[in-house]
C-alpha cells in the first residue's frame, strides 16, 4: 500500500512539474507573440532611421555638436544645391554673410536676382571653391560672381583644415561616421526629437534667432543673409546710430597672408576658370573698424587685394573699391558688422554692383 501511495506521489508531482513546464511555455509564448513583433518592428524603425542618418551623416554631426557654425554651413551647402542660378551671387566668409544684404542689394539691382552663399572663414577658398563647383555641376553657375573676403581670414591655420573637409562630406555620400543603431539613435534625438523640444541656440543667438530651425530659416528667407546679434540691436533705427570716427588704437592690423592661404586660392582659382566665360568674377575686400587701420594700412590692403586677384585670375579692373574702414559703432566685432553697418554697408555695395551688374 505503502508503495502505491509512493507511486502516485511522484506521479503527481512529474504532472506537476509537466504543468508547471507547461504553463511556462506558455507565458513565453504570449509574451514573445507580442514582443517579437514589436521588435521587429523597433528594429524595422532603427533600420530606417540609420538609413535616413546615412543620407547626411555631417549634418546629424552638426546638429549634435549644437555648432552655430556647422549649421552656416550646412544651410549655404543646401542653398547652393537648389537655388536657381542667380544673377549675382556671393561667396566668402563670415563678414560677407553679415554684411552684406542680398535681399537689398537685390532690390537696388531692379530684381535681379541676388543670393549671398557666404560661410565661414575657416572654410577659406577651398571651401568656397567646392560649394561654387557644386552648382557649375548642376549649370546653375551665377550669371555674375563677387568674392567677399575679410583680412582676419588671410592667415590660415591648421586647425582650419577640417572645415573644407566637413564641406566634402557634406556635399556628397560620405562613409557612416556612427554605426548602428548610434547613428540612428542620433538621428531621431537632433532631427525629430529636438523639433519638438525647443531647443535655442547658445547666448544671442538664442535669444535673437531661437532654434536651429529658425536660424536657418531666416537664412534661407535672407536670401543667404544673417544678422549678428552681438550688438546693435538695441539701436532703433540706422539714423539713431552715432557714426563718430574712433582714432587709431595700438598696434594696426596684421594684413599680411600666409602661404597656406596662397595655397588655397590656388584651389579657387581652378574653380573660377570652370565659370562660362560671360560669367565676370569680382573681389570685395571687407571692410574693418577704422582704429586698426595705422599708417601704411591703405596701401597695404590694396596690395593684398591685388595679389589676391591676380591668384584667382581677376584683374586689377574687378577689385570694388568698397570702403576699407567703417565707424567702430557699426561692428558688432572685429570681423562682423551689425545690423545697421549692414544696412549702410550694402547700400554703398549696391550703388558699385549697379555700375558693373549689367
Amino acid at each position: 500500500m505503502s508503495g502505491l501511495i509512493a507511486a502516485g506521489t511522484v506521479n503527481r508531482l512529474a504532472a506537476g512539474r509537466f504543468l508547471s513546464l507547461r504553463q511556462a511555455l506558455h507565458v513565453c509564448w504570449l509574451v514573445a507573440r507580442h514582443l517579437v513583433p514589436l521588435s521587429v518592428l523597433c528594429l524595422i524603425g532603427l533600420g530606417v532611421l540609420h538609413f535616413l542618418y546615412l543620407r547626411n551623416p555631417a549634418r546629424t554631426d552638426g546638429m549634435r555638436q549644437l555648432s552655430i557654425d556647422h549649421f552656416i554651413v550646412l544651410e549655404q551647402i543646401r542653398r547652393a544645391a537648389e537655388v536657381p542660378a542667380p544673377d549675382v551671387a556671393f561667396f566668402g566668409d563670415s563678414s560677407c554673410l553679415m554684411g552684406v544684404d542680398a535681399k537689398a542689394i537685390e532690390r537696388a539691382l531692379k530684381g535681379k536676382s541676388t543670393q549671398s552663399f557666404c560661410t565661414l572663414a575657416y572654410l577659406g577658398p577651398v571651401g568656397y571653391a567646392k560649394i561654387l563647383d557644386d552648382m557649375i555641376i548642376r549649370n546653375a553657375a551665377p550669371k555674375a560672381v563677387f568674392f567677399m573676403f575679410h583680412p582676419a581670414a588671410f592667415r590660415r591655420e591648421s586647425s582650419w583644415e577640417y572645415w573644407p573637409a566637413f564641406v566634402m562630406s557634406a556635399r556628397q555620400a560620405a562613409p557612416p561616421l556612427l554605426p548602428f543603431p548610434r547613428g540612428a539613435l542620433d538621428y531621431l534625438q537632433f532631427e525629430w526629437v529636438s523639433r519638438v523640444i525647443y531647443s535655442p541656440l547658445p547666448a544671442a543667438y538664442g535669444r535673437y534667432y531661437g532654434g536651429e530651425g529658425s536660424f536657418r530659416a531666416t537664412i534661407n528667407a535672407r536670401q543667404g543673409s544673417a544678422i549678428d546679434p552681438n550688438a546693435g540691436l538695441n539701436t532703433a533705427s540706422v539714423d539713431a546710430v552715432r557714426a563718430v570716427p574712433t582714432p587709431p588704437s595700438g598696434t594696426a592690423f596684421d594684413l599680411s597672408i600666409n602661404q597656406a592661404y596662397r595655397d588655397a586660392l590656388k584651389v579657387l582659382s581652378e574653380t573660377v576658370k570652370k565659370l562660362p566665360q560671360s560669367t565676370p568674377v569680382y573681389l570685395i575686400v571687407s571692410p574693418l573698424p577704422d582704429y586698426t587701420f595705422g599708417p601704411g594700412s591703405v596701401d597695404q590692403r590694396a596690395e593684398r587685394a591685388l595679389e589676391i586677384a591676380l591668384a584667382l585670375g581677376i584683374g586689377s579692373n574687378r577689385i570694388l573699391s568698397t570702403p576699407a574702414t567703417m565707424c567702430a559703432v557699426y561692428f558688432a566685432s572685429i570681423t562682423h558688422l551689425n545690423r545697421w553697418g549692414q544696412q549702410v554697408y550694402s547700400a554703398e555695395l549696391a550703388k558699385q554692383l549697379a555700375e558693373v551688374v549689367k
